[in-house]
């Protein structure tokens, strides 16, 4: 747990083992809150979090999606029944102009355009991703994501980054997917 300039910011992992104690898979994952009361608050472990520096050229590929309207109410079926994703009055409390979109929906859209680009579509060519969350999408806004390739000797990577066309405003940063050299479309 970690004090920023506005807000907490808790870190924690999960490791996915078989019966034996062999991870496959490690998931790391943040919170951020904000508005709490930190004046006494010291911060407690280590950071891993990662920094992705952005090519300093145009991307090597654009992807751009629509997303629905309604698609907020689709994403409630994966269980986050928050209600920012539907209730306008909430939104509106919270400093947004409508309803949110779920983190996971607009996530898996970007994810889906990296694997699509450089992937071929095939899930077993991802071998890890990295993301940040930077800003809110409304539901009917327009995605565009931005890759860079980045060739390696055993994986790809494939740094990305997805804004919304609407406002120019990223709301995917620090991101990128590995790929498998070997299934590298």
């Amino acid at each position: 747990i970690r004090k920023g300039n506005r807000g907490l910011l808790s870190e924690y992992q999960t490791n996915m083992t078989d019966s034996s104690g062999q991870v496959f898979y490690k998931f790391r994952s943040s919170t951020f809150a904000t508005g709490q009361n930190l004046k006494h608050f010291e911060n407690a472990g280590t950071s891993h979090a990662i920094t992705v520096q952005i090519p300093q050229r145009k991307p090597d590929v654009v992807v751009a999606f629509k997303t629905y309207s309604n698609q907020n109410l689709m994403y409630r079926l994966t269980g986050d029944f928050n209600n920012v994703h539907i209730e306008q009055k909430l939104a509106s409390k919270l400093g947004y102009e409508k309803p949110i979109l779920h983190g996971l929906a607009f996530l898996g859209i970007a994810a889906r355009c990296v694997l699509k680009t450089y992937g071929g579509n095939d899930a077993d060519a991802f071998k890890a991703m990295n993301v940040r969350f930077s800003k809110p999408v409304i539901p009917g806004q327009t995605l565009e994501t931005e890759m860079w390739l980045q060739p390696g000797i055993n994986f790809s990577r494939v740094i990305f980054q997805t804004r919304c066309k609407e406002t120019g405003q990223l709301c995917i940063t620090n991101a990128f997917m590995e790929i498998h050299k070997d299934k590298l479309t």
